[in-house]
């Protein structure tokens, strides 16, 4: 299975990389093709593996997608195609969604700036998250699952993404660290724009949100934004473990309402709240059970 995964999610990019050969509408209308193509595919592969496996399967696969849908929306926008340098960074290890700040001419000293501090920050939340893992994993019991995977989100989305946009930030890319200190934010509209998952905020915005608000206009476009950002977690949560269909979306969509009916800021103690008291609804019981707990033994 790992085999023929591995060779899907390589067909994949190299399906990625062709579609800049096609005028650019076209290849957007093949780009998002590739996203339930790919789901169909991997879904059978991995149809006999843990949830665990299954999820980091489909989880691969719907980047690797969603990365060409954004690369074709930057180029029906108006937007050149990258070179293949940037294009593989952008496309294989960066999480980020935006492909203009991979374009050559965004390049320059001042875009480096930042690099050594960014670099310091990843590797300090690293350690606490491997730290917060080792006791979770040393406990082995069900309620040590929330420690676990909060120590997860620093390894990963803390640690490991902010080293890499210090990487990336030394070599004169001027990307922008993608979660950024959300437990600050005053606001639900700067939380989910600026400070969490800045690349989920990109993705919306490059392919759903600018698409739709000539259309729909601004506040139906911020919902359909947010629904997608549901369906593709139903992707990554519910779909491996096969249940808890539908509680993901309806978080996202709550967080849509909340946003666009928000005039003012309500301070941080309450921005936290309103996303954390239903997170439940996104890391349901199913997803907890198959893909968490078998981690702490």
């Amino acid at each position: 299975m790992a085999a023929a995964s591995g060779a899907v999610v390589a067909a994949l990019v190299l399906a990625a990389r062709a579609l800049d050969r096609l005028p650019a509408r076209t290849a957007l209308v093949a780009a998002w093709a590739l996203l339930p193509l790919q789901l169909t595919v991997l879904a059978w592969l991995a149809r006999s593996e843990p949830a665990g496996t299954r999820m980091l399967v489909l989880v691969a696969g719907t980047f690797v997608a969603m990365k060409a849908v954004v690369l074709q929306a930057h180029r029906a926008d108006g937007g050149r195609p990258l070179a293949l340098g940037p294009w593989l960074w952008f496309t294989l290890p960066w999480s980020g969604m935006n492909p203009r700040l991979f374009a050559a001419a965004r390049r320059g000293a001042n875009a480096r700036a930042g690099a050594v501090e960014l670099a310091r920050r990843g590797l300090r939340n690293t350690i606490a998250g491997v730290v917060l893992v080792g006791l979770a994993v040393w406990s082995g019991t069900a309620w040590a699952a929330p420690v676990l995977m909060v120590g997860l989100s620093l390894v990963v989305h803390f640690g490991l993404f902010t080293l890499l946009a210090a990487l990336l930030r030394a070599r004169g890319l001027p990307v922008r660290v993608l979660f950024d200190a959300p437990h600050r934010s005053h606001s639900l509209r700067e939380f989910w724009a600026q400070r969490w998952n800045r690349g989920f905020s990109e993705m919306t915005a490059l392919a759903v949100h600018r698409p739709l608000a000539s259309r729909l206009g601004r506040r139906r476009a911020v919902w359909m934004s947010f629904l997608a950002s549901g369906l593709l977690h139903e992707i990554a949560i519910s779909l491996p473990v096969g249940a808890g269909f539908g509680l993901p979306t309806c978080y996202f969509v709550l967080q849509g309402l909340l946003v666009a009916r928000e005039r003012a800021a309500p301070g941080q103690l309450a921005t936290l709240l309103w996303v954390v008291v239903p997170l439940p609804l996104v890391f349901h019981p199913w997803f907890v059970r198959g893909t968490i707990l078998p981690l702490l033994g």
